[in-house]
């Protein structure tokens, strides 16, 4: 007699509503890893190239300061590119020590160049002008040959003092009476805008990034190892 034929039930094609649940969740357990991951990422990037911004500032600051018998560019009142520092007695008659660097810079695109920075405005990054003003009590330009401890000496920064840019713009942002480098939020301060840390430029030309002060890495004096 013929062998009894064997019978398959063909299998349906597609998922059952099981298997689609599961690949769902599995899909959206990837992306909840995922989503924390990349932002950490994208904020890493920021940062480095924030940090570039800095030390090619920090590369024309030393240009200029050659160029002027060791002189930085001097910083005044807060003023917008374009203007004049002038209206009060000790104004400096200046433009913005921005635009005083402009022409060291490849363009003025490196002076605006943290995509993180908390407020609308096209200028983010300070000037250190505190040892100036303990010196003199007014304002003028820093002198390299004063400067005791290069590696130390705080010379440019990421910026996160409320100027009340709302109002004006300022591309004259410096630190002779207000303390711009604090990195810790508060009333003047925003909250540090790079994973809660802040890219600093140093006199001898290096550039860290900082969650905190380091009173064994930072002054703002010319001869002594000083917070600001």
């Amino acid at each position: 007699m013929p062998s009894p034929r064997l019978r398959f039930r063909a299998r349906p094609v597609g998922f059952t509503l099981i298997e689609l649940i599961v690949v769902i969740g599995i899909i959206a357990l990837l992306i909840g890893i995922l989503l924390p991951v990349l932002s950490s990422a994208k904020q890493a990037a920021i940062k480095v190239h924030c940090s570039s911004q800095i030390r090619q500032i920090n590369l024309a600051l030393e240009t200029y300061a050659n160029d002027f018998r060791g002189r930085y560019p001097v910083a005044g009142y807060n003023i917008d590119w374009g203007q004049i520092d002038t209206g009060f007695p000790n104004s400096t008659q200046m433009p913005s020590w921005m635009e005083q660097l402009f022409t060291y810079l490849p363009s003025q695109e490196v002076l605006s160049g943290c995509h993180s920075y908390p407020r609308d405005t096209p200028y983010h990054y300070f000037l250190s002008t505190r040892a100036v003003w303990i010196a003199t009590g007014n304002f003028g330009s820093i002198r390299q040959q004063q400067i005791r401890n290069t590696s130390a000496f705080v010379l440019v920064g990421d910026n996160h003092w409320d100027f009340y840019e709302d109002v004006a713009p300022d591309a004259d942002k410096d630190d002779y009476t207000q303390q711009t480098l604090s990195l810790t939020a508060g009333p003047n301060h925003w909250e540090p805008q790079h994973v809660k840390g802040l890219n600093v430029g140093f006199a001898d030309g290096h550039v860290a990034s900082f969650l905190e002060i380091d009173p064994t890495r930072m002054t703002w004096r010319y001869d002594s190892m000083s917070l600001w």
